[in-house]
């Protein structure tokens, strides 16, 4: 990881402008202020790019987004939707040709998914796990524009491994406690009285967390010997199935 950060920090001061790319379904989460401050600190611009956007059910106006958000673009790679104006918002806000651009962010926030979007072709390497792109990349994506990809970094300070799995920075199959996190997605949709799990899996989310999460279970015939619910196996595909974006609270 220390290796990673320099890497970031390089990019940072090597880049005239800096998209910050983060998951549009959790602005608040994903916004890496460690990153942040380092940009502050080098006086370098900073574009927060919303990525994943087609994931998102409200209306991009009614999400409240973090003060320190200035120049927004809500982007989505997988529909090609931001493109025109991020292309256009780093052309005017530098003025120097050509603009070097460096890309940052949480692992598995989708960069390289933007940087393939950005040059229509497949520039980058791309996994749907955290953590895929291991060093600096330079993509040129016109005349005008080079981008540096990073790979992506967790803050030091902030080490909460359910919220790290839950905005997809932390890859399924590496949690300890899969299954504190599997049931901290059921009451995301419980509280919020989102069908978008229940329709995906076919069955009722209840108070009883843990019945629900053996009740899915066995609807997908995760049993050990006994026909007891194995309720590692599934909260592991739980979290795997929400982190790529199967179903949508």
């Amino acid at each position: 990881m220390p290796s990673f950060w320099k890497v970031t920090k390089t990019v940072i001061y090597e880049s005239d402008i800096t998209l910050l790319v983060m998951d549009a379904r959790f602005p608040e989460e994903t916004l890496n202020k460690e990153i942040l401050e380092k940009i502050k600190f080098a006086k370098k611009q900073v574009i927060f790019v919303l990525n994943k956007s087609e994931l998102v059910t409200k209306k991009f106006e009614e999400i409240k987004l973090p003060k320190e958000m200035k120049h927004v673009v809500w982007f989505s790679a997988v529909k090609h939707y931001g493109v025109h104006q991020l292309r256009k918002l780093i052309l005017t806000l530098v003025k120097k040709r050509p603009i070097f651009v460096g890309v940052v962010g949480y692992p598995n926030t989708g960069k390289s998914s933007l940087i393939n979007c950005l040059t229509q072709r497949h520039a980058a390497p791309t996994s749907a796990k955290s953590g895929f792109t291991k060093g600096m990349q330079k993509v040129r994506i016109s005349k005008d524009i080079l981008l540096f990809d990073t790979p992506g970094v967790l803050p030091y300070k902030f080490k909460d491994e359910e919220t790290h799995t839950l905005i997809c920075a932390i890859d399924a199959n590496k949690v300890k406690d899969p299954d504190v996190v599997a049931m901290k997605i059921l009451e995301k949709f419980f509280k919020a009285h989102s069908p978008g799990l229940e329709h995906f899996y076919e069955v009722t989310i209840t108070e009883d967390l843990v019945e629900t999460l053996e009740t899915i279970a066995k609807k997908r015939n995760l049993l050990k010997k006994g026909g007891v619910p194995d309720i590692m196996r599934v909260s592991r595909i739980i979290i795997d199935d929400w982190q790529r974006g199967k179903f949508i609270l």
